[in-house]
């Protein structure tokens, strides 16, 4: 629980660092960082972790192999980040293009409150479409390379390697 706590302090820190007077306070000397990393990687979070370890890596110790895992993971998560910008514009662009009517939702809108957009990486990219295009939403994903791999009720999966994948909504 203390690192669940310490990361939401982390978090926290740096959505507000634009405030003069923040500050990011330093975990219990204990701290299972081996737990934070695993946390930090099923939120997608590596990048912010990894910006918060290098300010308080010299005060409480951290090994330096940890810091250089977390670079690691943090660059990957900006490799990651810019690739999914480039497909998100092309695919409205496209959209617009084609008279597809859609709106990016969930974590495409979401990262905007970071002040680092590589600091929340998205597993996927979550387009809202109306139904009645969905023929016109495959065909012209398809044309762009991506192959649809999941069809489910209310959205439909595709992928485009390296890292894009797509959840395609019909409804919410």
């Amino acid at each position: 629980m203390r690192e669940e706590q310490y990361l939401i302090q982390i978090i926290k820190y740096l959505l507000n660092s634009d405030v003069a007077e923040s500050a990011l306070p330093l975990p219990e000397k204990d701290l299972d960082w081996e737990r934070l990393i695993r946390i930090a990687d099923r939120h997608n979070i590596d990048g912010l972790l990894y910006h918060a370890l290098s300010e308080i890596s010299d005060k409480r110790n951290i090994s330096k192999e940890l810091v250089d895992c977390m670079w690691k993971k943090a660059m990957r998560a900006a490799v990651i980040d810019i690739r999914q910008q480039v497909a998100i514009e092309e695919l409205l662009s496209k959209f617009e293009e084609k008279k597809i009517y859609c709106m990016p939702v969930k974590g495409v809108n979401t990262k905007e409150y970071y002040l680092k957009s590589e600091w929340r990486t998205m597993g996927d990219l979550d387009i809202l479409y109306k139904a009645e295009q969905h023929r016109k939403v495959k065909a012209l994903l398809k044309e762009m390379g991506y192959m649809d791999f999941e069809s489910g009720l209310k959205h439909d999966h595709y992928s485009k390697k390296p890292f894009i994948t797509l959840e395609m909504h019909r409804s919410l």
